[in-house]
């Protein structure tokens, strides 16, 4: 029986990391504008991962949480951030190199943010249980 449970929990955590392995290859898709929303996903998952906390709002609602749990320049560079999103998302037009670069360096950011900020036990859960990481 303990040999089952062993065998259940590292293949549902091999699956996980395999989603995690997927949705990282997604952010080097050829059109700019699918990776920035996959990207921007990625993204507000982190932002659970900080307890900032997500419902049925305008995206521009978390500034004032993310200014209090991480600071007002990652609040400003996520507004920037969110306006890339909406850019990628509902515009014809493919958004700029330079504009992906600054989404992928929130991440960036905020992946090391998550690292310094968070116990040691929160990291182990996001990094192993979660597979955020």
């Amino acid at each position: 029986l303990f040999l089952i449970v062993i065998l259940a929990v590292t293949v549902h955590l091999i699956k996980r990391k395999k989603k995690l392995n997927d949705l990282e290859r997604s952010f080097e898709e050829t059109d700019k504008n699918i990776s920035a929303i996959n990207v921007f996903a990625y993204i507000m998952e982190l932002h659970k991962a900080l307890d900032i906390k997500q419902g049925n709002c305008s995206i521009y609602d978390y500034m004032g949480q993310i200014a209090k749990c991480i600071g007002t320049s990652m609040a400003e560079e996520y507004e920037k951030v969110a306006a890339i999103y909406q850019k990628a998302s509902y515009s014809n037009g493919e958004i700029e190199d330079n504009e992906f670069i600054m989404v992928r360096e929130y991440k960036e950011e905020l992946l090391k943010t998550i690292k310094k900020r968070c116990k040691i036990s929160k990291r182990i859960y996001l990094r192993w249980i979660k597979c955020l990481y």
